[in-house]
């Protein structure tokens, strides 16, 4: 396939670093508050003691997936 470059492996600070941004994600998406906020905006999101449902667990679930995988697309954090 003519001129295809090499791919790059990432260093180990890249790899610590996409890490720490996946946490944030996980605990921002996690939060409480979080799920209070979609929760105005679909009510299916609390149980009734105010926890996450399942259905909200699986939506914040594919909204971290897309953002992760739309981070990995980012050139450099």
């Amino acid at each position: 396939m003519g001129g295809s470059q090499p791919i790059e492996s990432p260093s180990s600070a890249d790899k610590w670093r996409y890490s720490l941004y996946t946490a944030i994600v996980f605990i921002v998406i996690s939060l409480p508050l979080t799920y209070h906020a979609t929760s105005l905006v679909y009510k299916g999101i609390r149980n009734a003691s105010g926890g996450p449902s399942y259905i909200g667990v699986f939506l914040h679930s594919i909204v971290f997936l897309i953002i992760v995988r739309a981070m990995m697309g980012v050139k450099r954090l």
